[in-house]
């Protein structure tokens, strides 16, 4: 059903998906799970399932993010700098 203001709008051509694709994520020694064991565990099992189904993890450098917003990469900080001083 169209309506005064539609125009067609013909559906997009569906494709394959890559064989490969590729997924960034933070480098181990810098992910941040405030001591969360059960989220650390997930992510790294996510990671797994997604080279399982043709993915490529490519780590980077997480540490200018930290940096930006005034913490450190071991989590100290962390929620503090999200917060708005008080006052």
């Amino acid at each position: 059903m169209r309506d005064a203001y539609s125009k067609p709008f013909p559906a997009p051509r569906l494709v394959s998906p890559p064989p490969r694709f590729r997924v960034g994520a933070p480098r181990p020694g810098q992910r941040v799970f405030l001591g969360d064991a059960e989220a650390e565990r997930a992510f790294a099992a996510d990671l797994e399932r997604l080279v399982a189904l043709g993915g490529e993890i490519v780590e980077f450098d997480i540490s200018p993010f930290f940096e930006w917003r005034g913490c450190s990469t071991k989590g100290r900080g962390w929620r503090s700098a999200t917060r708005q001083p008080s006052g």
